[in-house]
């Protein structure tokens, strides 16, 4: 892994969580970086429930540090990394960095591993971006040389795109994604002339920056014309989609893939989490 390239050993991560993520690790979970506790707020920055690594603390001890009733402040959900103060991980994309953490402060806490949080930190955000390295494409290159393990056709999506667009509508595509990568993944889900379902293609886009300053890169169309007060932007990300375009005021849709393992048919998968002290977690982690 890219963190044994920074020096960190591969027994130091072997852990029964990271066969099943999902199983401990949900999103809207903060980390606050003083204290490595990993915390789930309620409206109003209230603290439900926390963690230290797979521990749970103790409803005194969070009373001891953060006040009674305990309550964690967080201002601004952007940057999701807050130096000295709090981790962000807001979405279904954080899952994997979210439970690195965690695996990596349990072993802080047994005394494995003498790294402070903010290294801790430091070093995951790194081996992530290693990932995206262009000198080896990491992540990228895995995905072009066998893009049937890792992306889904959607013939019904294309239909859907067709039907919107026969209706007098303007398709946008804004994405993150370098224009390669976007080629790749677009092709695989639509067809080979997916580019014609769209009037307009951004990527590289650099949401939810892109919202305030758009330095996006222009596939097909143009970037500058857009009035966001006439759109419905369509996403999968609470920050870069969704709040970034309220904020601009377009009418927002919203797709979310881990409400429906959270709060699915099957009921609210993390309630089979246990707590060190055998209770369940709380309804809403």
């Amino acid at each position: 892994s890219n963190l044994v390239e920074l020096n960190y050993s591969e027994e130091l991560f072997e852990h029964f969580a990271l066969e099943e993520p999902e199983k401990y690790f949900v999103s809207g979970l903060i980390a606050d970086m003083q204290t490595g506790y990993l915390l789930k707020l309620s409206k109003g920055n209230f603290i439900l429930k926390a963690f230290y690594g797979f521990e749970e603390v103790a409803p005194e001890v969070l009373e001891r540090i953060y006040g009674s009733p305990p309550k964690f402040q967080v201002k601004e959900v952007v940057p999701y990394y807050q130096e000295n103060h709090c981790w962000l991980f807001l979405t279904n994309f954080s899952l994997g960095t979210g439970l690195v953490f965690r695996v990596g402060v349990e072993r802080i806490r047994q005394g494995i591993l003498s790294k402070s949080f903010s290294e801790l930190a430091t070093d995951i955000k790194k081996a992530i971006q290693m990932n995206f390295d262009n000198s080896n494409e990491g992540f990228f290159a895995k995905v072009r040389k066998n893009p049937e393990d890792y992306i889904v056709s959607q013939p019904e999506l294309r239909q859907l795109l067709e039907r919107l667009s026969e209706t007098g509508k303007k398709l946008v595509l804004v994405t993150n994604s370098p224009v390669s990568y976007t080629e790749l993944i677009m092709e695989f889900t639509l067809g080979s002339n997916w580019m014609d379902l769209f009037d307009t293609v951004l990527a590289s886009a650099q949401k939810p920056q892109f919202f305030k300053e758009s330095s996006a890169e222009v596939m097909k169309g143009e970037k500058n014309h857009l009035d966001w007060s006439q759109v419905v932007f369509v996403g999968d990300h609470y920050v870069g989609d969704v709040y970034a375009a309220k904020m601009s005021y377009a009418k927002v849709g919203c797709v979310f893939e881990e409400a429906q393992r959270e709060l699915g048919v099957q009921g609210v998968l993390s309630k089979a989490l246990k707590s060190q002290s055998g209770g369940e977690y709380h309804d809403q982690w």
